[in-house]
C-alpha cells in the first residue's frame, strides 16, 4: 500500500484527506489497484486503513466492476477531459463519482475518484425545494385552466376574432404550453428527488423503446433539419424498470443531440451490451459540450448552447431528471465526447435474464 505520509508530498495532505467525509480512493492506472483510501472510505467499506493490499477500486462496490470503471475513466485516459463524473448506485444508496488523474512524487501518475452520496431529501415544506415544487403544483391548475381557455378561443367556439387578434392569441399559446411545460418539469424533478416516483418491477425491452422513440422523435428531427436513425441493436435487451420513466430519459437525450447535431447530420441511437448491464447510446456530431461545462452537465439548470449559438427556452432540468431516473434504477449515465467526431450520451441499466 502507498502511504502518503512517506512521501515527499506535504504532511497536511492526508490530513486533510482524514477530515472528509467524502470517500477517497486513489489507485493505480494499470490494474486499478488501490493505493490509498481515506478513513472515511475504510469505516464505510469496512476495511482495515493499514492493509489494502490486493484491494482494487472494483472491490468499493459490486457495480463497479472494472470494465464499468474503465468506461468511466477513459474520457481521462485518452486526454478528452481533465475531470469525469457518473452517478451511481453504491449498496443501494445513489452515489457521484468524481475523477480526474492526479501526480503524486515518487509514484506518477494515478487516478484519484471521489464518491458523495448524491441521496438529498426534498418535498418539505421548509426546503426550498420542497417551497417550490407545492408552489408550481398550485401553479398548474391555473395555468391548465387558462391554456384551456386559450384553445376555446382558438377553435372560434366563443367567437370569430380578427387576424391580428389571432395571432397575439397564438403567441399566448405558445408562452402557455413553454410555462406548463417547465411546471411539469420541476414537479417531475421534485418527484424523482423525493423518491414519489417508484420503479415498476417489471420487463422492459430497451431495443423496442429505442425504435418506439426515434420514430416519435422524426417530427422534431424535421424541423431541425436532422437525420434521426437507430443503428446497432439486439433482438431483444431486458431490463427491469419503469418503461414510461426510461423512455422519458431517451428522448430527452434525442431531443438534446437533435437540437446540436448540425444541419443534415445524423443523431444515431442504439443498444449495446455492457458488462452485465444494456447500454443505450445516443450519438450526435455536433460541437459537443463546452470544457467549462462537462462537469456541472447533469446538475441542475445546466444547459448546452444550441448549435445556432442561443440557449434553448427549457428549465435545465432535463439532464437532472434523467441522472435520477436512471440511478433509481441502478444504472448510471455519462457522456463521452471526441474532438472532431462527436458526442455520445449513454445510460446503462442491469440487464434482466429473461
Amino acid at each position: 500500500m502507498y502511504d502518503l505520509h512517506r512521501t515527499p508530498a506535504p504532511d497536511f495532505l492526508a490530513g486533510i484527506f482524514a477530515c472528509l467525509s467524502d470517500e477517497i480512493y486513489v489507485y493505480d492506472q494499470t490494474d486499478l489497484t488501490l493505493v490509498y483510501a481515506n478513513p472515511s472510505a475504510c469505516e464505510k467499506r469496512n476495511w482495515d486503513q493499514n492493509d489494502l493490499n490486493g484491494k482494487c477500486i472494483s472491490d468499493v462496490s459490486g457495480r463497479m466492476t472494472a470494465p464499468l470503471v474503465r468506461r468511466h475513466l477513459e474520457p481521462l485516459s485518452k486526454g478528452h477531459a481533465n475531470i469525469a463524473h457518473v452517478s451511481i448506485n453504491v449498496d443501494g444508496s445513489p452515489f457521484q463519482i468524481t475523477s480526474h488523474i492526479a501526480t503524486f512524487p515518487g509514484v506518477g501518475n494515478v487516478y484519484v475518484s471521489i464518491l458523495r452520496s448524491s441521496t438529498v431529501t426534498f418535498g418539505n415544506p421548509d426546503d426550498e425545494w420542497g417551497a417550490i415544487s407545492e408552489l408550481s403544483h398550485e401553479m398548474r391548475t391555473p395555468l391548465t385552466s387558462i391554456k384551456g381557455a386559450i384553445g376555446l378561443l382558438e377553435s372560434k367556439a366563443v367567437c370569430d376574432l380578427p387576424p391580428s387578434a389571432q395571432s397575439v392569441l397564438q403567441v399566448a399559446s405558445r408562452n402557455s404550453d413553454r410555462l406548463l411545460s417547465m411546471v411539469n418539469r420541476i414537479l417531475d424533478f421534485s418527484a424523482v428527488s423525493s423518491r414519489k416516483i417508484e420503479k415498476e418491477h417489471i420487463p422492459v425491452d430497451l431495443v423496442s423503446l429505442v425504435k418506439t422513440s426515434v420514430t416519435e422523435m422524426q417530427g422534431f428531427a424535421f424541423e431541425h433539419d436532422v437525420n434521426v436513425k437507430v443503428t446497432q441493436v439486439p433482438d431483444r435487451a431486458l431490463v427491469i424498470g419503469n418503461s414510461e420513466q426510461l423512455t422519458s430519459v431517451l428522448i430527452n437525450l434525442l431531443s438534446n443531440a437533435i437540437k446540436h447535431a448540425p444541419k443534415d447530420s445524423t443523431v444515431k441511437a442504439g443498444v449495446t451490451y455492457a458488462e452485465n448491464s444494456w447500454r443505450v447510446s445516443v450519438f450526435d456530431s455536433g460541437s459537443g459540450i463546452p470544457e467549462a461545462s462537462r462537469g456541472r452537465i447533469f446538475e441542475c439548470y445546466a444547459k448546452g448552447q444550441s448549435k445556432k449559438g442561443k440557449r434553448g427556452s427549457s428549465t435545465g432540468l432535463g439532464l437532472a431528471i434523467a441522472k435520477k431516473i436512471v440511478t433509481l434504477h441502478n444504472g448510471l449515465i455519462d457522456f463521452i465526447f471526441t474532438q472532431n467526431v462527436g458526442t455520445e450520451f449513454y445510460f446503462e441499466i442491469p440487464k434482466h435474464s429473461a
